[in-house]
């Protein structure tokens, strides 16, 4: 049962953080935030810098607070009471 719930949880974040690149490479297209759009340069730099590299940072951010939130809690030895 613990592997269907990592599995699970590891694509909800595969499709989570790709659909909030998504839309940030949506932003960045729609603001010319790369350069002038000069027959469509803004969107291929979208598609293959913005997208790729905002979804590596929010896909390892979310792997990061995944590891952090299901860590178990140290247990203390027994001879320590």
């Amino acid at each position: 049962m613990r592997l269907f719930t990592n599995i699970v949880l590891l694509l909800a974040g595969v499709a989570g953080t790709g659909f909030v690149s998504f839309f940030v490479a949506r932003a960045v297209v729609q603001t010319a935030t790369f350069g002038t759009c000069f027959d469509g340069g803004c969107g291929y730099a979208a598609v293959f810098l913005a997208f790729p590299l905002v979804w590596f940072v929010t896909f390892a951010l979310y792997v990061m607070a995944l590891l952090i939130w299901r860590k178990r809690p140290f247990r203390q030895s027994r001879g320590d009471a």
